[in-house]
């Protein structure tokens, strides 16, 4: 059996050895693959019989530089910033091996729902889950103070950072994967120029911001609740970006509906701590840039993994987008496109109509 290109029992050697065990031992451990995203990287529960640990996660990666990886420098920084983030026991550059601390299968998502998560696997298509919203707020709390500590942290100390060329590049992701797919050829043709126009303005607009230290993908599948404190995992991507970047990635998560109370809570609060003034038309604007990306990174997973679940996450995100880009006056086009989406035969009957 292999994981990736390397042998199991190379991989259970390199645990062993990891963990000063004797090679003898290997034999006693046991990997238990664990569900993982639309990433490529896999995740494995490490299980050690009669170990002091009960159990571990190992992740599988493409091979990687330990020196510059953003992971490890991250995990690093944030857990001496006393930001929650799993433990690192061991890792190997050569073979994409990071061993990690287990913080056990609750994500904030199966925490807070009201009716398990929206992943229901088969062949049915994912639906943002409704919230507790008492739990929800109190969760929100926690994770909020987490953010903080990330926004709080020295900017220089961060190797990669938005700008409005991958802002651009974001939504012209959109355009191929969602808004071509959606309207067919035809139909795009008369608004190609516009939409570029339009993202355009999106991206300057945000890439001239001040920028702070982000998450990058902050949503309740990336929080872990843990012995009644929340983690954040997966955050290979941190990088510096306007203000509201992650505010919004976890105020508008896909995979949660959306609740209008738990915003205002998290908004509110979000400014309080900061001591800043809340500034209406950034907030906006990150909103539909992020809301109009995630709709195009859903899409893109069923065309290029064939995988139609998570088109099931793209209406919320869209509507909620919708609200806003109607209150943008340079973004006429953008809205009509939406527009045109959340009516067409692609939206309401599959993508196999079109």
């Amino acid at each position: 059996m292999k994981i990736g290109s390397i042998d199991l029992d190379r991989i259970k050697e390199w645990i062993a050895s990891s963990l000063s065990l004797s090679l003898s031992r290997k034999e006693e451990i046991s990997l238990v693959p664990l569900p993982g995203d639309v990433s490529t990287r896999k995740y494995y529960r490490v299980l050690i019989r009669d170990f002091r640990l009960p159990s571990f996660v190992l992740c599988y990666q493409r091979p990687f530089n330990e020196d510059h990886s953003n992971f490890l420098i991250i995990q690093k920084m944030w857990k001496k910033q006393g930001i929650n983030v799993p433990e690192v026991f061991a890792y190997s550059g050569d073979l994409g091996l990071i061993l990690q601390q287990d913080l056990g299968d609750v994500t904030l998502e199966e925490s807070l729902s009201l009716s398990g998560s929206g992943q229901l696997g088969g062949a049915t298509l994912f639906r943002p889950v409704l919230c507790d919203l008492e739990k929800r707020v109190t969760r929100g709390q926690m994770v909020l103070e987490q953010m903080l500590l990330v926004w709080n942290m020295p900017p220089h100390a961060y190797r990669h950072k938005f700008s409005a060329h991958r802002f651009c590049f974001e939504l012209g992701w959109t355009w191929r994967y969602l808004v071509k797919a959606a309207l067919g050829v035809s139909a795009t043709k008369e608004y190609a120029d516009r939409w570029v126009i339009e993202s355009r303005y999106i991206g300057e607009y945000l890439g001239q911001q001040c920028f702070y230290p982000s998450h990058r993908d902050l949503h309740s599948r990336n929080i872990m609740v843990y012995q009644d404190q929340v983690y954040f995992i997966d955050f290979q991507d941190a990088r510096l970006a306007p203000l509201y970047y992650d505010l919004v990635s976890f105020v508008f998560d896909c995979y949660l509906e959306y609740q209008p109370q738990f915003e205002q809570f998290i908004i509110e609060e979000f400014h309080r701590k900061m001591k800043k003034e809340f500034d209406q038309k950034l907030y906006r604007i990150q909103i539909i840039q992020r809301l109009l990306k995630a709709a195009g990174s859903f899409a893109s997973v069923y065309y290029l993994k064939n995988d139609f679940r998570y088109l099931g996450y793209i209406p919320q995100a869209l509507q909620l987008c919708l609200t806003y880009l109607v209150q943008e006056n340079n973004l006429i086009t953008t809205t009509k496109i939406v527009e045109k989406i959340l009516n067409s035969k692609w939206m309401l009957h599959g993508p196999d109509s079109n």
